[in-house]
């Protein structure tokens, strides 16, 4: 669906924050505009959810969760890029682009990490080892054999 693109920037906390927007949009012609297509924004759209499964966490499975979740952990990953020539690099998405995107209830401002390539267990990074815990402790059932993410699949690996 045609969508009108672009970078947001807000003031937060003392921080200014950019990101990627996007709008839902349609492309329309008439006699007004020579017929040529111009973009509008769409307001009337709706999104449709086709799947949804969720799952109750108890106390023990939160606690075996948090060790994963520690911002400061993942700070030194911000603005950092994943490159082919990285350290430790063993493979990589292909056909999928994934991100990861957090905001915590402290002064850290929103993080957003590039998930394209795998590591080894040194130079894993804080995301893929919390997504790749997610994936395997949670969603490995036979349920989502059809619908569910698969932890290493569309990769290659080297």
């Amino acid at each position: 669906m045609p969508a009108i693109e672009g970078v947001q920037t807000e003031a937060w906390n003392d921080h200014v924050l950019s990101y990627d927007t996007g709008r839902p949009a349609k492309r329309l012609r008439s006699f007004k505009t020579g017929f040529h297509p111009q973009t509008l924004m769409d307001e009337k759209y709706e999104q449709e959810v086709v799947f949804s499964y969720a799952i109750e966490i108890t106390d023990h499975q939160m606690k075996s969760l948090l060790p994963y979740c520690n911002a400061l952990d993942f700070e030194p990953f911000r603005n950092k890029e994943m490159k082919m020539g990285d350290e430790g690099l063993i493979g990589y998405r292909d056909e999928v682009r994934m991100y990861f995107k957090a905001i915590t209830d402290s002064y850290i401002p929103l993080l957003e990490l590039p998930m394209d390539y795998y590591y080894d267990e040194e130079h894993i990074w804080p995301s893929e080892k919390l997504y790749r815990y997610l994936v395997k402790t949670f969603f490995n059932g036979k349920e989502f054999q059809k619908w569910g993410p698969i932890y290493g699949g569309l990769s290659l690996f080297f």
